[in-house]
């Protein structure tokens, strides 16, 4: 059976976790998976819950059960630091980096991935250590699989590591657009939900009275911004809540703790997903860049409606189904004229609309679509040889 490496920043929580963990579970069918984290991944990490059928660590934990000196330095600083994290997060600290810590991590890095016959990467084009990863899989014949998870910049067509790559995997025609000339192959494989059953039986609303936010609260998901749309439209009756975590979650809190209709949930587990899209009627998508994203497609599969910006693959997604409700985060008017336009749908409107998204789910990113296509294009790859 052959070895298959799964790698990239995992952390605890986010679409890429929960996506890493669906391409595991898939590709374990057939192959044998390990996933690695290059970031600072803890054991109450999504993927741990998601994908039990082979390894899962990171490298720091690896580098920390391996080298004895870094170990007890790191025990040191996790200690100073009120035994926050695991342990192993801290064998990066001051001391270690003088004793040679970028070259050790380096050097088990690449000890790693001879071991395996395709190393399939789940990263932005500019994440840590993806100039490593690629140039010695290139130089040791593995095949490498790239499936890019954030937009892709002009800038970074510049890497000198892109032509390395066997295949790239995107989520729409619109980020491969921007890499096409640069490399070897590419395929576009969009995502699913990962509790697809449950979403699917979620009555379809026809009321628009309760909105609803997922994701990670940082400046570029566009929920500053956002919040403040909200609170200027004219329609006081409407409510809006947002669900996630995130460096702005406090500062967004404060600023806003004092408007009754905006509501912060915090966290949730994947599998409360239901509860949230079943007492909600509309996913507001504000982000200024993304690859897809995720939510985008659960709505869909729940049958709610979609407010978004053109953003990821968002365009390719909502074709044919009427949900035709844009905005630029950086605009007002914009998002006005959005909240309008959805506003004024009939209720037989808001209806067909829903169950246009919800088959164009069914018919196009359905969990058995997206795992065949997976199957297919690694079975394409794995058994070839850069040359």
């Amino acid at each position: 059976m052959k070895n298959i490496l799964i790698i990239g920043p995992f952390l605890d929580k986010g679409g890429r976790e929960q996506e890493s963990g669906f391409i595991a579970n898939v590709l374990s069918k057939k192959f044998k998976v390990d996933i690695i984290s290059t970031a600072d991944m803890t054991m109450a990490s999504e993927i741990y819950n998601s994908y039990n059928k082979g390894k899962v660590t990171s490298l720091k934990e690896m580098l920390f059960k391996k080298n004895m000196l870094f170990r007890f330095f790191s025990l040191i600083a996790y200690v100073k630091n009120n035994k926050r994290n695991e342990k192993f997060n801290y064998v990066n600290n001051a001391i270690n980096k003088r004793l040679g810590y970028s070259k050790q991590i380096v050097l088990l890095l690449k000890n790693v991935l001879l071991k395996y016959d395709l190393v399939f990467i789940n990263a932005q084009l500019t994440s840590s250590l993806m100039n490593e990863i690629v140039s010695f899989s290139f130089l040791n014949k593995k095949p490498i699989v790239f499936r890019t998870s954030g937009e892709i910049y002009n800038f970074q067509l510049k890497l000198n590591y892109i032509n390395k790559v066997s295949l790239f995997i995107h989520h729409s025609n619109f980020n491969a657009s921007k890499i096409k000339n640069l490399i070897k192959s590419q395929a576009i494989i969009d995502q699913c939900s990962f509790i697809e059953e449950k979403l699917l039986t979620i009555p379809v609303r026809n009321k628009i009275e309760k909105f609803i936010i997922i994701g990670r609260l940082a400046k570029d998901k566009g929920i500053d911004n956002l919040i403040s749309f909200f609170i200027k439209y004219p329609n006081k009756s409407l409510s809006l809540e947002i669900y996630g975590e995130g460096e702005m979650g406090i500062t967004l809190i404060k600023k806003y703790e004092s408007y009754k209709n905006i509501k912060f949930k915090g966290y949730f587990t994947p599998t409360k997903l239901y509860e949230v899209f079943e007492n909600n009627e509309v996913l507001i998508i504000p982000s200024f860049n993304e690859a897809g994203p995720l939510v985008g497609i659960e709505a869909m599969a729940a049958g709610r409606l979609i407010l978004s910006t053109k953003v990821g693959a968002m365009q390719e997604r909502l074709i044919n189904t009427n949900n035709d409700f844009w905005f630029d985060i950086s605009n007002y008017d914009t998002f006005k004229h959005g909240m309008d336009k959805l506003l004024n749908t009939s209720e037989e409107e808001r209806t067909t609309i829903a169950n246009n998204l919800r088959n164009r789910y069914l018919s196009k990113y359905s969990a058995k679509n997206i795992s065949n296509k997976y199957i297919t294009t690694v079975e394409e790859f794995i058994g070839l040889e850069n040359t």
